[in-house]
Order: C-alpha cells, then structure tokens, then sequence
C-alpha cells in the first residue's frame, strides 16, 4: 500500500471502469468518498467495498464533496455531466473515455476545474476482471499540471505504466 493521498475522490459512474478504478484506488491508500450512478444498485455496490465511500443521488452532490471527480460514464454521457454540473475553481475533472479528449470537459476548465483524461487502455470484460486487470495496465492521459502529475502518479500506485496524449 502507498503512503496516504489526502485528496478525497469521488466517481460519478459505477459502471465496469469506475468500479475497478474505485477499488484499486481505495486499496492503494487513496481516499474514494463519494460514488453516484444512473443505477443505485451499482453506486451501492461500488461503495459497499470501499471503506468511508458514501452513495450520493446526483452527479452535483459528488462534485461538491469531492477534489478530483472520475467522469466514468457512458461516452455518450460524459458531456452531459460535464455541462451540467458546477465545477469550481482548483477542482480536478477527468474521464475515462477513449474515445474523447479533455476537450469534452471544457465547460468544466470554463468554470476554472483543471481538467483530464485517465484511460486504461484496456477492455473489461466485467468488474472482477477489471479489477484483476488494473494493475500492469497502460494509462492513456491527457492533462495539463498539476493534474498531469496526479494522474501519472496514480497510474504508478496502480501498478501500471503511463503515456502521455496530445489532444
């Protein structure tokens, strides 16, 4: 286990990717407080294996308890939390998507969020899997400091490599 990173994470998707990441997260000493989801039952089990991580009703909620938010929904969903919510000042905001560049988060960076990108460039075929196959995998990142170092950071304790992505 890593020494203790006092930043408080919250995931909004409980999904495959925000699960696995969740976990392995938590057991590498990260502090995973906050999870919402389209589905209850998947926030709700996603929390049940992460000491302190408490289910929240709304993307929002997670947004203001949290400093670094995981946007691990569907592609298609991503922009629609980034639009929505009301990032603020000094917050970090990453996805988890291939497919998309930090560019999907700019109303976030708008309301002065630092944003990014943290994709395991990996397929999961279901939550035991994926969290089985997180470490050694190859982090896909786009971010600009200090959530660059972050997210490196991050990969590292997760047992895996990193490489960096221009838009």
């Amino acid at each position: 286990m890593r020494k203790k990173d006092t930043t408080n994470i919250g995931f909004i998707g409980a999904g495959t990717t925000g699960t696995a990441l969740a976990v392995r997260l938590a057991q590498q000493g990260y502090q995973v407080i906050a999870v919402c989801s389209r589905s209850l039952t998947s926030a709700e089990r996603l929390a049940e294996g992460i000491n302190g991580c408490q289910v929240y009703k709304t993307a929002q909620e997670v947004a203001d308890i949290a400093q670094l938010i995981f946007i691990t929904t569907p592609d298609d969903t991503i922009s629609k939390v980034a639009t929505e919510v009301q990032w603020h000042r000094g917050q970090s905001v990453a996805h988890c998507s291939g497919a998309h560049s930090i560019d999907i988060l700019e109303p976030a960076k708008q309301l002065g969020a630092n944003t990014g990108c943290f994709h395991p460039l990996q397929t999961f075929a279901s939550v035991d899997q994926a969290i089985d196959n997180i470490p050694g995998s190859t982090f896909a990142i786009e971010a600009e400091e200090p959530l660059s170092s972050t997210l490196k950071d991050m990969a590292t304790a997760l047992e895996g490599d990193w490489v960096i992505l221009k838009a």
